[in-house]
């Protein structure tokens, strides 16, 4: 889920910043799913280049995965605020597709190489990020990571998260990851601290109410020291 917390945006330059940091020579523009041996590109976009139809696919994979999280939480579910806040100028997006057929050479199931759509090129996961500064510290926060049931449990979502972590690593100045998770997604959390992330110090504590009960919050930031 994208932060609660507001991250300034700036604008800027159409090309990622970030095109340099992406590393294409560790082969993290590219994945391969171990059960079948199917193969996915990655690619780094700014979200001013971003295609209609890319962004359309992103936000129908965010209503798919967590439309009724939002509208169990306290931030409810705003689509044309969703909407708006993926063009955040600053944000930068990971785009996962499948190799073209033509270009797959080690896939054990040749079924998994059919388009789950009519679209060949269709999106099987995303994830976007942003650097930005939380309590005066240089951060780098995850706004959104989604894949489609085809890809998940395959490990191409920390993939993911490991591209963006090594971007973190390499500007100038970023001390730490951080995102935003549903407490009611406890296999998103499991996910998360997995990869190395716990309970950020600004991550809203429970409401005390009258009788002395408390509320606790509807999400959880987390966070992970990258230096």
């Amino acid at each position: 889920m994208s932060p609660a917390p507001k991250a300034g945006a700036k604008g800027g330059c159409r090309v990622s910043i970030f095109k340099e940091l992406f590393l294409p020579s560790l082969d993290r523009d590219q994945f391969t799913d171990g059960r079948t041996g199917v193969a996915y590109d990655i690619s780094l976009q700014k979200s001013s280049i971003l295609s209609e139809a890319d962004l359309e696919s992103c936000f129908n994979l965010i209503k798919e995965t967590s439309e009724a999280d939002y509208r169990s939480s306290s931030l409810g579910w705003k689509p044309i605020s969703k909407k708006s806040e993926m063009q955040l100028p600053d944000l930068e997006y990971l785009l996962v597709k499948k190799r073209p057929i033509s270009m797959q050479d080690n896939c054990k199931d040749t079924t998994r190489l059919e388009p789950a759509s009519s679209d060949p090129q269709a999106l099987e996961a995303f994830a976007s990020f942003m650097i930005t500064y939380e309590n005066n510290c240089k951060v780098i926060y995850v706004y959104e990571i989604h894949l489609t049931p085809m890809v998940r449990g395959s490990g191409l979502g920390a993939h993911l998260m490991g591209i963006i972590e090594d971007i973190g690593q390499r500007a100038d100045g970023v001390k730490k990851a951080m995102l935003t998770v549903f407490a009611s997604n406890t296999r998103a959390v499991r996910f998360y601290e997995k990869l190395g992330y716990s309970e950020d110090e600004f991550s809203p504590k429970p409401k005390r109410l009258r009788g002395g009960k408390t509320k606790a919050s509807t999400y959880i930031i987390l966070s992970k020291n990258l230096r």
